[in-house]
């Protein structure tokens, strides 16, 4: 377990795994919801960028998810690398 401030790394790359999030309410209520102009992949990663910028968070270095990607029915697929890009470069371009 570490605990700090993940912004910095948090840069790089998401280094959150959406389904394994908790958050306190008061953190919550300061980042506000996801952006919903960020359609079909990556709102994520604004979230958690913002979450991250309003305090220490605690990460946990272990295998928490099974992960899969490109399955026909995930936002992975190939045909939304592109929406993943876009929104990734939103999100920096934004912080």
């Amino acid at each position: 377990m570490w605990y700090g401030d993940v912004f910095s790394a948090m840069i790089m790359g998401n280094l959150v795994h959406t389904s394994t999030v908790l958050l306190r309410r008061e953190r919550l209520e300061k980042v506000g919801g996801l952006d919903a102009s960020l359609r079909l992949n990556g709102g994520d990663y604004d979230f958690h960028l913002r979450a991250g910028r309003e305090g220490p968070m605690a990460y946990a270095d272990l295998p928490t998810v099974c992960f899969q990607r490109a399955r026909p029915d995930r936002l992975t697929r190939p045909e939304y690398s592109a929406h993943m890009a876009r929104n990734f470069l939103r999100t920096l371009v934004r912080t």
